[in-house]
């Protein structure tokens, strides 16, 4: 037999991953050998099919994305892309350690005291 190379699928791979075990045409191990997965990630990713399709359904991520995790600070991330859309639209440049210092500022602002801003 055949070892399946790790695959990561995206949301939109995973979305029609549930609707085709949803139809119940084909064994889940066919299924996951179609979607070149191991057949305990078929498992798991039924097993997670509210979230996946919540996430999908209510737009919370891009389509090809491939993990759903979230911001620890969301209110910092929003305060940073409007600040940078501001700024683009201001024809402004801006450079990384600018950005860096920003995310700094608005950390402190909004209290996140271990917050360390980094390039990556």
């Amino acid at each position: 037999m055949d070892k399946i190379k790790y695959t990561t699928l995206s949301l939109s791979e995973k979305v029609n991953l549930i609707r085709s075990v949803e139809k119940g045409v084909k064994r889940k191990k066919d299924i996951a050998a179609d979607f070149k997965i191991p057949a305990n990630s078929l498992t798991s990713g039924i097993k997670k099919k509210e979230k996946i399709l919540a996430a999908a359904e209510n737009f919370c991520f891009q389509p090809d994305r491939k993990r759903m995790k979230t911001s620890h600070s969301p209110f910092l991330e929003i305060s940073m892309v409007e600040w940078i859309k501001t700024v683009r639209h201001q024809n402004i440049s801006v450079s990384g350690l600018i950005v860096l210092e920003k995310a700094e500022f608005f950390a402190t602002y909004l209290g996140h005291k271990d917050f360390k801003a980094s390039s990556g």
